[in-house]
């Protein structure tokens, strides 16, 4: 991890453009801040490694970052893949235990470091702060509530991938999503094989529900999609 001067804008000017802290009054935003620095990290380099104690969270402001979790024996899980305007690692915070996952950068990341404890005793002192974690943690455990759905679908590579393009669309209100990682990184989030991933979204492409390009996919039949989505088609094959 390295500290650069950071970007032409203050800490305190991105605080304020995060949902997080949208809220906060201009002498909330300053005091956070001072307990904040910029940090930037290159392509592969880990925020947090799963195991390490938490001393504190990021704020993503560009780059993408893969959470994933390794088991006993080794084998990598991708939760998810983190994209800007996203917090990392800030559930281990409240209890000031161990990072239950790892975050590595997929490609350059600019961040914001948070420090944990100055962090609390803004929340022991700010009832607003402690509403608006509460709806990050939230929206996290909508998130991984997703991921267990997606993993407990073994009968259908199909349905995998119809859930995350309409999931990817309903996040960002958009009908194009950007390839920004590899395919290997998407479907092993997904839980396939980076083969079977290809050939559900040619399946897709070829019955005209979404365009596939070199560095994006756009979404033709958003219907069609949901439909897949919420009747769990099963017509897709099993990694």
């Amino acid at each position: 991890m390295s500290r650069p001067k950071g970007p032409d804008r203050s800490i305190g000017d991105f605080l304020a453009d995060f949902s997080l802290f949208s809220k906060l009054s201009a002498e909330e935003i300053e005091k956070l801040a001072a307990h904040a620095k910029f940090c930037e990290f290159q392509s592969g380099a880990a925020l947090l490694r799963q195991g390490d104690h938490a001393h504190g969270f990021f704020l993503i402001l560009s780059g993408q970052v893969k959470v994933s979790r390794e088991s006993p024996g080794g084998r990598e899980s991708i939760l998810h893949i983190v994209q800007p305007g996203s917090v990392v690692g800030e559930a281990p915070v409240f209890h000031q235990g161990t990072w239950p996952t790892s975050a590595i950068a997929l490609t350059p990341v600019m961040t914001i470091y948070i420090e944990g404890q100055k962090f609390l005793s803004m929340i022991d002192e700010s009832p607003k702060m402690a509403r608006l974690m509460l709806a990050v943690l939230s929206r996290r455990l909508r998130m991984l509530t997703h991921k267990l759905t997606l993993i407990q679908a073994q009968d259908s590579s199909a349905w995998r991938v119809a859930s995350w393009l309409t999931h990817r669309a309903r996040l960002t209100g958009k009908t194009v999503i950007p390839l920004e990682v590899t395919r290997e990184v998407l479907a092993r989030s997904l839980g396939l094989a980076r083969e079977t991933f290809s050939r559900e979204l040619s399946k897709l492409a070829k019955d005209g529900l979404i365009k596939i390009s070199r560095s994006e996919i756009a979404i033709l039949n958003s219907k069609a999609l949901q439909d897949m989505t919420d009747g769990k088609d099963a017509g897709g094959s099993s990694h």
